[in-house]
């Protein structure tokens, strides 16, 4: 019941494809084709060579059901722990563990934080809030 007027080119422009793809997210982190979109995007110093190590890195890990987990599972809800380790604050391991250099590792654990700040946000804000915490960030 409602009429598109004009055409949807709006959706096609870029800017609208990754704000979309940071809803998609924040709402569900097994959304790897949308992270993979997002995680660089503004430019972060997270190359191709880091994704892929990211990827094997959560490839590697298993969850108690004894399959890997997204790699937004692995990144946003520290799928990495062990159930008997303690949870000691730390967003991400060590860049060994994760097989990334120091310098790449601090990237991603500022996305990591990123990310986290927004879907705090996403939590007590309005829409239109939490599109412009996206844009600022």
């Amino acid at each position: 019941p409602h009429t598109v007027l004009g055409d949807t080119s709006f959706y096609s422009r870029k800017e609208i494809k990754d704000l979309v793809a940071y809803l998609r997210v924040i709402s569900n982190v097994d959304d790897t084709v949308s992270l993979n979109r997002i995680v660089n995007t503004p430019t972060r110093g997270i190359g191709n060579s880091t994704i892929e190590k990211l990827n094997a890195w959560a490839e590697g890990l298993r969850t108690p059901e004894g399959v890997a987990p997204s790699l937004g599972r692995a990144l946003f809800n520290g799928a990495w722990k062990s159930s008997e380790e303690n949870d000691d604050g730390e967003l991400l391991p060590s860049a060994e563990d994760m097989g990334l250099t120091a310098r790449a590792r601090g990237a991603v654990l500022k996305f990591v934080q990123i990310m986290t700040t927004i879907k705090e946000h996403a939590k007590t804000s309005s829409p239109g809030e939490l599109l412009e915490e996206i844009i600022k960030s």
